[in-house]
C-alpha cells in the first residue's frame, strides 16, 4: 500500500522536473567547493550563499560518484530523497501505532496518499531546493 504513493508521486514528479533559480545557487556552490574554493558563491568572497550546509554537501559527494551531470544528479537525488522520506514516515507511523494499546490492523497510508496528490508537491520535489 505504500508503494502506490510513492510510486505515483515520482512518475509524476519526473514528469514534472525542473530546477529553481535558487535551486541553481546551490548548483554553483557545489561547484565552487569542487573547484577547491569553499562554499561560496562568487571567488574571493567571504559570504555564505547557500540556506542549507547538507544538500550542497550531500549533492557535492553524489557528484563525485555520479556519470551523470550535476543537474541531473540534483533531480535524482531530490526524487530518491522524497521516495525515502515518504517510506520511512510511514515507517515511523506504522511503529507508533503498533505500540498503542488498542490497535490492530494494518494502517491505511492515507495522509501519505494525500501527499503524494497535491500539485506543489509534484512541482518542489524535483526543484533543487
Amino acid at each position: 500500500m505504500v508503494a502506490v504513493p510513492v510510486v505515483f508521486l515520482v512518475v509524476v514528479a519526473w514528469q514534472r522536473r525542473w530546477i529553481a533559480d535558487d535551486g541553481f545557487i546551490n548548483l554553483r556552490i557545489v561547484r565552487q567547493w569542487q573547484e577547491g574554493r569553499g562554499p561560496v558563491f562568487n571567488p574571493g568572497e567571504r559570504v555564505e550563499a547557500g540556506t542549507s550546509l547538507l544538500w550542497p554537501l550531500l549533492l557535492a559527494v553524489v557528484d563525485l560518484v555520479s556519470p551523470i551531470g550535476l543537474e541531473h544528479t540534483t533531480i535524482v537525488v531530490s526524487l530518491a530523497m522524497t521516495a525515502s522520506a515518504m517510506v520511512l514516515a510511514t515507517s515511523a507511523t506504522r511503529r507508533l501505532l503498533a505500540d498503542l494499546p488498542g490497535s490492530s490492523g494494518v494502517p491505511m497510508p492515507l495522509g501519505l496518499a494525500v501527499f503524494a496528490v497535491v500539485p506543489p508537491v509534484w512541482d518542489f520535489t524535483t526543484s533543487g531546493l
